[in-house]
Parts: C-alpha cells; sequence; structure tokens
C-alpha cells in the first residue's frame, strides 16, 4: 500500500492523482516563523539538498537564501533543477533532503512504498491546470466533458464545439512531465488519452526518436500544462487560456479555489524527517511568511494571507558578483573577432609566463579595458606570495606549504575563442613546491594546477557571464543546471572514481571528478568557451563544492547547441 503524509492547514488535499486519500494521515505542522527557521543551526557540510521543477525555482531558492541567510546568488549554488520523476526519485533514495513538486503521481508513489519510504507533503503553491489555443479560434470556454471528449478522441473537430471546421490537435506533454501527470489527474487516464502529434527529436547523445511535439500555435491546435510551465515555455507565443467551466484562471479565482483545475505544488520530505533542517525549511513555507514569500516571487500562495511580503533586501546579503559588472544580453560568436598577440612576461628558471594583448578593437578604451584586466590576472599568478586556487589547497596548507617555497611556475594564456562580440581566455598557472616530508606528503614536492578565465563581451569590455548562451526568455540557470545534470548522469561512469586519483587536465574524460552533491551553477560560475569545437568548459577548482579535483583544476563540457536550443 503506498504510504504518503500531508500536512494540510486550511483545506484538506484531495489525491485523484495517487489514489491514496485512504491511506493519507493529515497532520497541523507547528507555526515556524522566520526566527525560528534563522535558529535552525546548519553547518555548511550538513545544508540540505534543495530541489524541484525549474519553473518554481525562484521560489525555493528565495526560501532557501532565507534560511541559509545569504544571498539568492548564493543560495541558487545549493539548489537543483529538474523534472518530478528524477526529484521524486532523487528524495526517495536519499541525493535530495527536501523537493518542490506537484503531488507524486501513481508511480512515484509506487517507487516510495517499494524504497520503504513516506513522503510528507506540504502545501506551499496552488497551480491552475489550463487548455490554451490561437488567438484567432472563436472557442472560448470548454467544460470538462468537452476536454475529455477531445483528449480521448471522441470529438476531431472545432466545429463540434461552437468553432470554425478545423481538424483538433491536441497537444500535449510527454509521459513523467507535471503537465502530463495534470493531465492524467483532471482529464483522462492514460490509457485513455488518443494519440498526440508526434515530432522527431535529437537526444544528448546524438540519437532520435519520435516523440510528443511541442504545441505549435496553428488553427486547430490546443495544448494545456500548468499556467506557470505554460507562461514559462510559450511566453513569447500569443496564446488564448480557455475558460473551464465559464471559469476564468485569473489570480483571484486560483487564489479562492473557484477555478475547477487546481494542484496543489507541495514541499515534500521524507516522513520522521520533520525536525530535520528540510523538514524545518518545507514547514516555513507552508505557513505565512512563506505564502508571502509565494506572492513575492509572483506564485499564487496555498492559503489566503495577509502577511506582507519582506523586503528582498532585508534578506540579500553582497552576491559574490556585482550586477553592474555583467555584460548585457546574449553573446554573438558570429563574425570575425580582434587580432591578439602573445608576450612573453618572464622566462627564467623559476618562473616562465605570457600574456596575450588584443588589438584593433574600434573602443580603444575598451580595448584598454581588456588588456588591462588580462594582464592582471597574469601578474597575479607571478606574485610571489600566491597560492594555487586548487583541490587539495588545505590539505597542503595543513602540512605546511609555504609560497615562499615554489619551484618553478609556468603560466600560459590561451585564447579560447576570438569571434564576434566575444573573447574567452583561459589563464592556466602550473606550480611546483618543496614540502616537508609529514602527513599526507611523503614525497619532497607538491604539483598544482590552477585556472582563471576570463570572458569578455568586446562592445563593452564587461564580463560575460555563463547565463548568456542561454536564449532570452529561458530560465538560464535552469537550463544549464539541467545540462550539467544530464551530464553527469549519461556520463557517471568516467565522473565517479577515486578521489586520491590524480590525473591529467585535458578535461573530464581524463581527470577525475568524484561528484558528491550537485547543488546547482551561479552566474559567476568559471568558464571557457572553445569556438572550434562549439563547446563551453565549466571550470571545477577549489570554489566548486560539489566536485573534487585531487590535486588539478578540471573541466566539463557542454555543447553550445545544447544550450541554444
Amino acid at each position: 500500500m503506498k504510504r504518503l503524509l500531508c500536512a494540510v492547514m486550511i483545506i484538506s488535499v484531495l489525491f485523484a492523482a495517487c489514489g491514496c486519500a485512504d491511506t493519507a494521515v493529515p497532520v497541523t505542522p507547528p507555526e515556524i516563523t522566520d526566527e525560528d527557521l534563522y535558529a535552525v543551526e546548519v553547518e555548511e557540510n550538513d545544508w540540505p539538498v534543495i530541489e524541484g521543477t525549474s519553473v518554481f525555482l525562484p521560489y525555493y531558492t528565495a526560501a532557501a537564501a532565507r534560511m541559509l541567510e545569504i544571498s539568492e546568488d548564493e543560495a541558487s549554488r545549493y539548489v537543483l533543477c529538474s523534472v518530478p520523476n528524477l526529484a521524486y526519485s532523487d528524495l526517495i533514495t536519499g541525493a535530495a533532503d527536501i523537493i518542490f513538486c506537484h503531488l507524486p503521481n501513481e508511480l512515484q508513489a509506487r517507487f516510495a512504498d517499494h524504497e520503504g519510504v513516506t513522503l510528507a507533503c506540504y502545501p506551499v503553491l496552488n497551480e491552475a491546470f489550463v487548455f490554451f489555443v490561437s488567438p484567432d479560434n472563436p472557442v472560448d470556454s470548454l467544460t470538462l466533458e468537452q476536454l475529455r471528449a477531445v483528449y480521448t478522441g471522441a470529438v476531431t473537430n472545432w466545429s463540434e464545439l461552437g468553432g470554425n471546421d478545423e481538424v483538433i490537435l491536441p497537444f500535449r506533454r510527454s509521459a513523467g512531465s507535471s503537465d502530463h501527470t495534470g493531465l492524467v489527474q483532471f482529464v483522462a487516464d492514460d490509457s485513455e488519452l488518443a494519440p498526440a502529434p508526434q515530432e522527431e527529436r535529437t537526444g544528448t547523445m546524438g540519437e532520435t526518436a519520435e516523440v510528443a511535439a511541442n504545441y505549435d500555435g496553428s488553427a486547430g491546435a490546443i495544448g494545456c500544462g500548468y499556467l506557470s510551465n505554460v507562461r514559462q515555455q510559450y511566453g513569447g507565443m500569443a496564446l488564448k487560456i480557455l475558460k473551464i467551466e465559464g471559469c476564468e484562471a485569473s489570480s483571484a479565482n486560483i487564489r479562492k479555489g473557484v477555478y475547477p483545475l487546481i494542484s496543489q505544488v507541495c514541499a515534500v520530505i521524507r516522513g520522521g524527517e520533520e525536525e530535520s533542517p528540510a523538514g524545518q525549511l518545507a514547514q516555513w513555507c507552508a505557513w505565512p511568511l512563506g505564502q508571502a514569500l509565494a506572492v513575492e516571487k509572483g506564485y499564487e500562495p496555498n492559503m489566503e494571507t495577509d502577511a506582507q511580503p519582506e523586503s528582498e533586501a532585508a534578506f540579500d546579503t553582497e552576491g559574490t558578483a556585482p550586477e553592474s559588472g555583467w555584460a548585457e544580453g546574449p553573446v554573438s560568436l558570429k563574425g570575425k573577432g580582434p587580432q591578439w598577440d602573445a608576450e612573453i612576461l618572464s622566462d627564467s628558471d623559476r618562473l616562465f609566463a605570457d600574456c596575450v594583448t588584443v588589438s584593433g578593437l574600434e573602443d580603444k578604451k575598451v580595448e584598454e579595458t581588456v588588456n588591462k584586466r588580462i594582464r592582471s590576472t597574469v601578474e597575479a599568478f607571478c606574485d610571489e606570495g600566491w597560492l594555487p586556487d586548487a583541490q587539495g589547497i588545505q590539505a597542503a596548507l595543513d602540512a605546511g606549504l609555504d609560497s615562499a617555497n615554489c619551484r618553478y611556475k609556468y603560466i600560459q594564456t590561451q585564447v579560447t575563442a576570438c569571434s564576434g562580440d566575444l573573447l574567452s581566455v583561459a589563464v592556466v598557472c602550473r606550480a611546483n613546491f618543496d614540502m616537508p616530508r609529514t602527513g599526507n606528503f611523503s614525497s619532497a614536492s607538491a604539483f598544482f594546477t590552477s585556472c582563471e578565465t576570463l570572458n569578455f563581451d568586446l562592445k563593452t569590455g564587461k564580463e560575460v557571464p555563463v547565463t548568456a548562451f542561454v536564449p532570452e526568455g529561458k530560465d538560464a540557470l535552469s537550463v544549464l543546471n539541467g545540462a550539467v545534470r544530464e551530464y553527469l548522469r549519461v556520463n557517471a561512469d568516467e565522473i565517479y572514481r577515486d578521489e586520491d586519483y590524480t590525473g591529467h587536465t585535458e578535461g573530464i574524460a581524463e581527470v577525475e571528478v568524484c561528484v558528491t552533491r550537485f547543488p546547482g551553477l551561479v552566474k559567476d560560475q568559471k568558464y571557457y568557451v572553445d569556438a572550434s569545437e562549439q563547446k563551453l568548459y565549466l571550470v571545477l577548482d577549489v570554489d566548486t563544492p560539489w566536485a573534487v579535483t585531487g590535486y588539478d583544476y578540471s573541466c566539463l563540457p557542454l555543447e553550445l547547441d545544447i544550450l541554444a536550443r
């Protein structure tokens, strides 16, 4: 029997999706205030792994920031994005501690039961399941009975519903998505659904497959999904949201529960962990302050609340990268870039260093800014007091590493992309230090490699964030996190290796990387672009808490065309 524990405050939760209303045990959690939340002492290594679907990312990132008392930019490093099936799988198997998703479907609940895990669901947000058509479609409202007829194939022409003589094309998302779960919950079982329009799509490993097509906006098309998903996926397309049973999916109707197709988004934890930091966070989100945060972030709360949202600045701290320092808009790699030359700054027995200089830019002030920034990065490596930004540095310091005992330092500046508006530069420093024969260092020396990256918008001289490689209108960090997560899953055999292994620096295929918990990327993630390979390389170093790379740095490659889709 499926076991699902649901925490409720004002209204009972309906479990039509997984059919487990008779086994749910409704409980009322104690009210958790901001003060209670801040009183939760969490060591950095014990921070809960927070996961959810991308459409709710702004909400649970902000909630995490308040719990951890850090900025939202910093909090984005500790939250994950995935699809519902993966999120529930991670929670049930212990890879995540709390997830923000719709109520589990039957398969997710069965998996929890098989693993002996109880799911405690705390309703946080209200989500409307909507149906949409082209603005030119004269149909404005459908009944639940008509929707069922459309999606089971009993009605195939809009003229039967008071519309034009057009064949109905009932688009829907693929199985496993929250939108598909909503369709099954509100309209018809999987076995009853008529075939959806299909398209051929290329997967991450180059294979092609027939999958459910995206809504195309044609005259006969009808699409469906949760309102937040629809806004995110089709925000740039003209749509008409249909009334259901004559009721509009307005904010007021959703909050009051008048709209007939409403599902709850929950903060879900494992049963029995209510006193853990994850449990404290789930309970805080379900009470008025967490509900006020929902309003602040543009979502519909699960309960009516008069609480005024706290100012974002009251909980924000200085981020790792100031907003004003970033270039705006997407970056272009089309067209020829400027000229550049390499200059040797030092070639002695103990130090070799070269530096790139750019020339030929129309704006000489930008040219000066770019060259000054590159040179200062190289000179920082040359400094006698420099110590590497590399995995294993803390162990070396504990064993007596002294910057004054550097035997040799080799600094190389590599232009990896110089095209269009982008100049991408990687400054790599390899250094060998004398070490005392103590602790973990029985040899006479320790070798480290460190990498700094610089990515310039050649129009302004400002740095280009990693988010600039995702098209406008999409949640860039969600796309990037999804690409990383997929890469880690596909390449698990290459990634999960012995932490003590020390490899090379040519990329993740040769370099040992032990991924512990991937909490997500941040806007100032270190990276460089290889224009010839059309790849973006995320540089993993000592500041990457989710990877261990021995005494070296390594890179995780992402295909630029995947990010641009």
